[in-house]
C-alpha cells in the first residue's frame, strides 16, 4: 500500500468492516475486553486507511464473510449496541455513576426504533 494511498480518507462500510474484524476477534479470544475496547473506540474515530490499518496490523482477517455479502442491517444496530455497551460500561465504571448502565438497554431500543421510522429503500415513498 503506498503512502498516498494509506492516507486516503474512509467512510462508515470501511469502519463497519473494521469493527466486524475487531468482535470476531474478541470473540475467539484473541482481543482482551479493554484491546477490543480501546481498540472499537478508535476504528469508530478513524479517518484514514492507515489509522485503520494500524488497528488491525497484528490480527489475521476473518474469511466467515465474502467481501460482496449482502448487509444484514440488524448487523448494523447489534455492532452499534456493541460499541455502546462498552463505552457505556467504561463510563460508569471510571464516574463511578452505575445508573449510566440504564443506557444499556434505552440505547439499542431507540436505534433499532429509529431504524423503524426511517423510509426504506425498497419501499416507493
Amino acid at each position: 500500500m503506498s503512502s498516498a494511498s494509506s492516507g486516503a480518507r474512509i467512510g462508515n462500510a470501511e469502519r463497519e468492516r473494521a469493527m466486524h474484524i475487531l468482535v470476531h476477534h474478541a470473540g475467539t479470544g484473541l482481543l482482551s475486553l479493554a484491546e477490543f475496547s480501546e481498540r472499537s473506540a478508535l476504528a469508530a474515530t478513524a479517518t484514514t486507511k492507515a489509522e485503520l490499518a494500524h488497528l488491525l496490523v497484528d490480527l489475521p482477517i476473518p474469511l466467515d464473510e465474502p467481501e460482496d455479502a449482502p448487509r444484514n442491517p440488524l448487523r448494523r444496530i447489534a455492532m452499534a449496541s456493541a460499541v455502546i455497551a462498552v463505552v457505556v460500561l467504561t463510563i460508569a465504571v471510571t464516574t463511578g455513576h452505575l445508573l449510566w448502565l440504564l443506557a444499556i438497554a434505552g440505547i439499542p431500543a431507540a436505534l433499532y426504533a429509529g431504524r423503524r421510522w426511517l423510509p426504506s429503500r425498497n419501499r416507493p415513498l
